[in-house]
């Protein structure tokens, strides 16, 4: 079985119960005894792992709660009640799912998977998603991929945009700027205001030329004119 690929100083539980519930004992057995001090088992109230969320990537709680389910669970009652109970402590933030939706084991699964989709239906609790697993040993790899994934989104929607780099470039007609006039715009305190400024004004044209050369100027100054028609 691989292990989760954890932050050396990370602190990661899983619920106690879980080394006594079938089909689910062994993984977390080996878990907790592979992992080293990297994990902690306690007593969670409304969830089974818990794993902790890099700290640049938290947006409010700094672990990711997963509720453990298979076929079984769901034949009763409670395996809704204690969704809605994790939705309710976790706010709908940073909590998900993972249905055993392994058919070797279950011929069942997948009548007990579109049971657990029609009760989330029905107690409006869709926000929370549900990762299917295809067998108990599956489990390590299954959560590093769906945490790799979580990083990776994250890390997406909060890389900033450098306008100067990034944008700039393509602010021209024909060709984008060279990679020697866009240093120099950099190392000459250029920002992307001073430059859109710069665009509208006489003085300003005149020191973008003065800066990169009037040829990559004029083909600059021609995007702003004509193509995103400044006035």
């Amino acid at each position: 079985m691989d292990h989760l690929d954890l932050e050396p100083s990370a602190e990661n539980f899983i619920c106690s119960s879980l080394t006594q519930r079938e089909p689910w004992g062994p993984v977390a057995t080996q878990i907790l005894q592979s992992g080293g001090k990297l994990w902690k088992e306690t007593n969670l109230e409304s969830h089974d792992i818990a794993l902790l969320i890099p700290r640049e990537f938290q947006e409010g709680s700094q672990h990711f709660q997963f509720l453990l389910l298979s076929p079984v669970d769901i034949e009763d009652r409670g395996a809704i009640t204690r969704i809605e109970q994790l939705r309710h402590l976790s706010g709908d933030a940073d909590m998900a799912v993972v249905f055993l939706f392994d058919e070797d084991r279950d011929e069942g699964a997948t009548a007990s998977f579109m049971k657990l989709q029609l009760g989330i239906v029905a107690g409006d609790i869709l926000e929370i998603p549900i990762i299917p697993l295809s067998s108990p040993e599956a489990l390590t790899t299954t959560l590093q991929s769906f945490m790799t994934s979580l990083v990776s989104s994250r890390a997406a929607r909060s890389c900033p945009v450098d306008a100067t780099q990034d944008l700039l470039p393509y602010c021209t007609v024909n060709a984008p700027l060279s990679n020697q006039s866009l240093g120099v715009l950099g190392n000459d305190s250029f920002s992307f205001r001073d430059l859109l400024d710069g665009v509208a004004t006489e003085e300003g044209c005149t020191r973008i030329g003065d800066t990169i050369g009037q040829a990559e100027a004029s083909r600059m100054l021609s995007f702003w004119t004509h193509e995103f028609a400044i006035p």
